[in-house]
């Protein structure tokens, strides 16, 4: 296991230092059509996780991969702010959004469109090879703001201007995914027993940050009204 931890981290952080988007925000080169652009489709990534994903990946876990299943019910605990009506991570970035001039209608929509996307996940066998794609999925975004910290809440602080309340979805992930991301890595690095299922696992975290990212979904954008 600890080689792969290794071999994990060392994958992420080649995959984090060639994402998109992330360089112009950390930046702060970033227009505020482009960033109420992002918001809109990250608030709609954070809610399909919520809601969606998540659950789809305790369901796709086989029977025994009782640390998995362990694991993805762990998160979605958290991810759901605890239970705590408001306190949900998709809630947590709406102050951010508002500041944007984002409305409920414009998040909700974009939301809808997006969420549709990801339909198919329930409709998916349950296999180690699927279990094993989605924890890399999940190892990518768990681990992303303990690995870029103030290279990113800086600038959304000091070069955009959002409010503290605003940055609070920063912030909270910052912290709190320092253990989600350690309990991840640890997580995948068991299920990866060769280097064929460690290419799994890297197609998903790769998947995650680069070819699929949802930043780069023009389509969404294209099709949320904009802001009043």
């Amino acid at each position: 296991m600890t080689d792969y931890m290794h071999q994990i981290n060392a994958y992420l952080s080649e995959c984090f230092e060639n994402m998109p988007v992330l360089p112009d925000l950390i930046s702060g080169s970033l227009g505020t059509d482009d960033l109420r652009q992002i918001a809109l489709l990250h608030y709609a990534e954070t809610k399909t996780f919520i809601n969606l994903k998540n659950p789809a990946r305790m369901y796709l876990c086989p029977h025994d991969a009782v640390e998995a299943k362990k694991y993805f019910c762990f998160l979605y605990r958290e991810e759901q702010g605890g239970f705590v009506f408001g306190k949900n991570h998709a809630d947590l970035m709406k102050p951010l959004c508002y500041e944007l001039g984002l409305t409920d209608d414009n998040l909700e929509y974009c939301y809808e469109k997006y969420r549709r996307s990801f339909f198919y996940l329930f409709h998916e066998t349950p296999s180690y090879e699927v279990m094993i794609r989605e924890l890399g999925i999940s190892v990518a975004w768990e681990s992303l703001t303990p690995y870029f910290g103030e290279r990113l809440i800086a600038p959304l602080r000091e070069k955009y201007n959002f409010s503290e309340k605003a940055m609070r979805y920063f912030t909270t992930h910052h912290t709190v995914d320092q253990a989600h991301s350690k309990q991840a890595v640890k997580t995948l690095a068991k299920y990866c027993t060769d280097d064929a299922s460690f290419e799994i696992a890297k197609r998903g975290i790769r998947s995650a940050l680069i070819d699929d990212l949802h930043l780069t979904q023009p389509y969404t954008l294209r099709a949320a009204p904009k802001p009043s």
